[in-house]
């Protein structure tokens, strides 16, 4: 009888508690429905917008790489743009390589119409090289094959003109960076102008010091020399 008596409670617990939930979900239905229609658009708008934010990076990076190498835009008008995108963007590698692209488009025009470019066309140019390679150089600087590679970009440009000096040290910047490609172009360079005599002074690269061999675990007992048949006391071999 106790055992029947207390599952009836049991039983009419469970059914109170079933009608307050049922009541409860009843008063506030509207808000419940209302509330997972709020957090299903959130969830909506969240998954949208991270997409536009990865698509727009993606475009950048397309932008810049039409702008860096079509031939079909006037490179004044790509360095510009290329400006523009350094200056707009979030991604600092990004902007970082749209830098050095507008001193290595500054530096290709020198080279390919200097006969037809006035003396005050070829110091704009090399001013706008240079002063992109530098941003380079100042702001990005955790950025380390740009970096690289802005030092010799400037190398070139100074070289170009005779500034041998400044060409020298921005060579040197570019070898004692721990970037494989640029140091090898920047001890070509280097090379060449010790070789032509154009360097103010030798320039000595630095030397990475040879790695030492593994030093034996402490205990290693030392090898003992073995004698062969012919080292061996006659006496022994007649015995």
């Amino acid at each position: 009888m106790k055992s029947e008596r207390r599952h009836e409670l049991r039983e009419n617990e469970l059914a109170k508690d079933l009608g307050i939930a049922g009541e409860f979900v009843k008063n506030h239905l509207r808000g419940l429905i209302t509330g997972l229609i709020v957090f299903v658009a959130a969830l909506f708008l969240g998954f949208a917008l991270v997409g536009q934010w990865r698509e727009s990076r993606q475009n950048e990076w397309v932008d810049f790489y039409v702008l860096s190498f079509s031939t079909q835009i006037d490179p004044a008008e790509s360095r510009q743009n290329l400006h523009g995108l350094a200056e707009g963007t979030s991604q600092e590698t990004l902007a970082a390589w749209a830098n050095v692209r507008i001193g290595d488009l500054a530096y290709v025009e020198i080279t390919n119409k200097r006969p037809d470019l006035s003396d005050e066309q070829l110091a704009k140019l090399r001013q706008e090289g240079a002063s992109a390679y530098q941003t380079v150089i100042d702001r990005y600087g955790v950025q380390a094959r740009a970096v690289a590679k802005a030092y010799l970009g400037l190398g070139r440009l100074a070289e170009t003109f005779d500034d041998f000096k400044v060409a020298r040290d921005a060579y040197k910047a570019a070898a004692d960076r721990e970037v494989a490609g640029a140091r090898l172009a920047a001890g070509e360079a280097l090379a060449r102008m010790n070789a032509m005599g154009t360097a103010p002074e030798p320039v000595q690269m630095a030397q990475r010091p040879e790695p030492e061999p593994p030093a034996e675990p402490a205990g290693t007992p030392a090898a003992e020399p073995v004698e062969t048949p012919a080292e061996q006391p006659q006496a022994e071999q007649a015995e």
